[in-house]
């Protein structure tokens, strides 16, 4: 039996009709807000019962490898399938991404990813048929016309609270975010300030981004205008947290089976490996003032 085309389709390919004769062919799509992959089958090549069976395999494979498995949701009509992180497409308040090389979903690279601004001007029902039709899929969008509609009305009800939270901003500031990236030696550095009306839009808002990024060398704090009083945010806490991810990768638990093995090895064989090296293997982090001396209080 003949192999299916595998295609990965990402946000500069949409909205292109499709254009090719796969389009007749039997399908499964894993969909995202930023990509698309695809599996084409032959007609020649696959029945009706075997794309039924490929389907149930590729969507049993991507519930077992991704995060969020209870959610993964399975659509099909006339031999096309397709699957989606949420029974609603997609979830606005956490996306999700394409992994292809385990054919699942996961957390986004891109910490910034966000449902309305990605969108910019279109709506998710418009952008929704535009992933469809260029993956040679548009029948399949009545399979989900009333989820992708809810969408919209998501899109339109954040907008709305942006809107909202910008006015006071400006009209009645009463806090002051102050952004912060701890630099060389553990020495935090105000990069960023904005004044706010309450801590909700330094929550929300998507241009107070930085301070929800994964990257731990930004950090943040929210005072009182009048009094200066920090409201929340802590650079200490920030700090101490850096300090002790890089001890814990400097003194890292064994969990790999096969690295415990070779430690097992006469240091004699050509595969041992010795807690030097593994340690190393595990430290790409700069030294700092204090390294040194650095011991968590556990």
């Amino acid at each position: 039996m003949k192999q299916p085309y595998i295609v990965s389709t990402g946000f500069l390919d949409l909205f292109r009709p499709y254009e090719g004769e796969m389009a007749d062919y039997y399908q499964v799509h894993l969909l995202s807000m930023v990509g698309i992959l695809s599996w084409y089958f032959d007609p020649k090549e696959y029945s009706m019962n075997d794309i039924s069976s490929e389907a149930k395999k590729i969507f049993t494979n991507v519930k077992k490898n991704s995060i969020r498995q209870e959610t993964i949701t399975l659509f099909h009509k006339d031999g096309k399938y397709l699957i989606t992180e949420d029974p609603g497409i997609y979830n606005p308040g956490e996306l999700l991404e394409i992994d292809p090389e385990n054919d699942c979903y996961d957390f986004p690279d891109d910490d910034s990813l966000n449902f309305v601004d990605y969108l910019g001007k279109k709506t998710p029902s418009e952008y929704i048929k535009g992933q469809l039709t260029t993956i040679g899929a548009p029948g399949l969008y009545s399979l989900i016309e009333q989820a992708a509609l809810k969408l919209d009305d998501t899109q339109n009800n954040i907008r709305e609270k942006y809107k909202e939270l910008r006015e006071s901003d400006i009209s009645d500031p009463k806090y002051k975010l102050e952004i912060y990236h701890i630099e060389k030696n553990y020495k935090p550095v105000k990069i960023k300030e904005f004044l706010c009306h309450g801590q909700e839009s330094a929550f929300y808002l998507p241009e107070f981004q930085p301070i929800h990024d994964i990257d731990l060398r930004i950090s943040y704090l929210i005072k009182d205008i009048v009094t200066g009083t920090i409201v929340d945010g802590n650079l200490e806490e920030a700090i101490e947290s850096i300090r002790f991810r890089k001890w814990q990768r400097r003194n890292p638990a064994i969990t790999n089976l096969k690295d415990m093995m070779r430690m097992e090895l006469d240091n004699d064989d050509p595969n041992f490996l010795s807690w030097d090296e593994y340690v190393a293997n595990n430290d790409e982090d700069e030294d700092e003032e204090g390294d040194d001396e650095y011991t968590p209080e556990l």
